[in-house]
């Protein structure tokens, strides 16, 4: 991978040239990965409250659609995090 990297000078990301030697390119990248991190747990977590304000109400009702459907909410929500703290960094590893 080292040898790969070696190799390649620049890598074109969104139309700009980021050049890995210099270190700057390596720093942007990075900070890239870690506000797409933040947003993205942001949304997992925006996900599962509203997940769990609309179990909390189908409780209150005996709805059982509206648990089963915050139910999910919370599960997909939790689903999202999980990912964003697990492959999001692994992206900033590729490079």
């Amino acid at each position: 991978m080292q040898s790969l990297l070696n190799s390649l000078n620049y890598i074109a990301f969104l139309g700009t040239t980021i050049t890995l030697d210099t270190g700057i390119g390596a720093e942007i990248f990075e900070s890239v990965v870690t506000v797409l991190q933040f947003i993205t747990i942001g949304i997992g977590a925006i996900i599962s409250i509203v997940g769990l304000i609309g179990f909390f109400e189908g409780r209150g009702d005996e709805d059982s659609q509206k648990q089963s459907k915050g139910r999910n909410q919370i599960v997909v929500g939790v689903g999202i995090v999980v990912v964003a703290l697990v492959t999001i960094p692994l992206l900033g590893n590729i490079l």
